[in-house]
């Protein structure tokens, strides 16, 4: 687990003012109150040795993740990935956890809601509809590592043109009632390569509207979120009560 995640839980923790001890029930979303939720970006990462990293040409790249996904390695190289990263790290710390998203039905999907459940943290599921971009599946990242220890990303959504759930403009009164009853709104810049930016800033409307606290990670995704929507991110950005930046992501 990563200690941005980790020292990012610790800020939550302390800004929901939490004992430091699990309590016994699970948010469900009907009416308990979390410490906090967190939005989108479930994904299930891939840890892989590579003789070679993947080739920065869009088709060839697009060519090699195919070649992955045909044979992927069992269980021992996968891990839960993204925003769960946060979420486990938080959970851990104590604090009583509901993550909204999409998670699949396939293996991946399958393994990445075992993990959550073993941790404690209830998931509110978003549903998506299959398109010809999307097969509804769960994501995954390929952490790719080669001879010399250098290390890529690949994922199906390096290549989609919009996000996976391009027909929600607002997210759904269930998901919009798990905010409302949480103490914290936590998400990154990732979240926006599966929603809309519209949906993400209704969830957030809906935390600030409720006297909750927002984190938000804009992480690698921050520079061209600004360059595509800037008034959003503006309004993201100005709601925000704690922004999660790099010295890098400061500068630019």
């Amino acid at each position: 687990m990563s200690s941005t995640a980790a020292g990012a839980a610790s800020l939550a923790a302390a800004a929901v003012d939490k004992p430091w001890r699990r309590q016994a029930a699970v948010v469900c979303g009907c009416g308990s109150k979390a410490d906090v939720a967190t939005l989108g970006n479930l994904c299930v990462d891939i840890v892989l040795d590579v003789p070679c990293l993947p080739p920065s040409n869009p088709a060839a790249k697009l060519k090699f993740l195919r070649h992955l996904e045909s044979c992927p390695p069992d269980e021992s190289a996968w891990e839960a990935g993204g925003i769960c990263n946060f979420t486990i790290a938080a959970a851990r710390l104590g604090l009583e956890c509901v993550t909204i998203g999409h998670i699949g039905s396939e293996p991946f999907g399958k393994f990445l809601s075992r993990i959550l459940d073993k941790e404690g943290v209830d998931v509110a599921r978003i549903s998506a509809d299959v398109t010809s971009d999307f097969d509804g599946s769960t994501l995954v990242c390929w952490v790719l590592v080669d001879p010399e220890h250098q290390h890529a990303f690949c994922s199906r959504f390096d290549f989609n043109k919009a996000p996976v759930l391009d027909k929600m403009h607002k997210l759904p009164p269930k998901a919009e009632s798990v905010i409302q009853n949480s103490k914290a709104l936590h998400f990154n810049g990732f979240a926006f390569d599966e929603l809309l930016p519209s949906a993400i800033l209704s969830a957030v409307d809906c935390a600030h509207a409720a006297g909750n606290a927002v984190f938000f990670d804009p992480g690698p995704r921050g520079e061209s979120l600004f360059r595509q929507d800037r008034s959003t991110l503006e309004r993201i950005l100005t709601l925000s009560d704690v922004l999660l930046l790099t010295a890098d992501e400061v500068v630019t």
